[in-house]
């Protein structure tokens, strides 16, 4: 697992970013080391991600044929850094490693409802999705994204063209936008949408 990943994944799980100081001391290593590592973007060990592991008392990586995805019952939001922060709890639920025939082991998986009308008729208000992501999360042409943008959130269709990012809604209600090139550093993606709709909470007591 890359240093990028690994960053991801603790980020997602212990909800913070260790800093590089913090690694060193868990795997005993020195800062140079740390740092070299960094700029390479080099690849940690299965024994050092045991550690990490030991460590915050986690599992960052599954191998007993599931993956876990993370349901946030509360709404998703920013804070004014436009640092990431989920509200609330979070409950978790095992699910077969295959169950997204284009799943990937170093991808997260999360749930939540949506409170917009933005892509009402094909995603109503109190829906749910549900998200993949990962460290190294690009644009797809006309796949729908959660996202923050000037510490907003929004649920769209994105589309790449020459020099913008088209942001499109399936609600009438809603125009199309624009962010241009010398904006679009600004736009933060959360997560791909892979699958949406009505679930009943009776299934989900059911998963586990």
């Amino acid at each position: 697992m890359k240093y990028s990943e690994l960053i991801y994944a603790l980020k997602n799980l212990i909800n913070y970013e260790p800093k590089q100081i913090e690694l060193c001391r868990i795997l005993d290593i020195k800062p140079t080391a740390m740092s070299a590592r960094v700029q390479r973007n080099s690849d940690f060990g299965i024994d050092e991600i045991e550690k990490i592991e030991k460590k915050y008392n986690i599992k960052i990586n599954s191998s007993d044929g599931f993956i876990t995805l993370r349901y946030f019952p509360k709404n998703i939001n920013y804070c004014n850094d436009n640092e990431f922060k989920i509200e609330g709890e979070c409950i978790e639920y095992k699910l077969p490693e295959n169950i997204f025939p284009y799943g990937s082991f170093n991808n997260v998986y999360s749930m939540c409802r949506v409170k917009m009308y933005d892509m009402k008729p094909l995603i109503n208000y109190d829906d749910f999705v549900i998200l993949e992501s990962n460290s190294e999360m690009e644009i797809k042409n006309g796949e729908l994204y959660i996202f923050c943008y000037e510490n907003q959130i929004y649920l769209k269709r994105l589309c790449k063209n020459i020099n913008q990012i088209v942001v499109l809604s399936e609600n009438p209600d809603f125009t199309t936008q624009y962010i241009e090139k010398n904006q679009i550093e600004k736009l933060k993606l959360i997560g791909r949408v892979i699958c949406h709709g009505r679930i009943c909470e009776s299934y989900l007591e059911s998963i586990n």
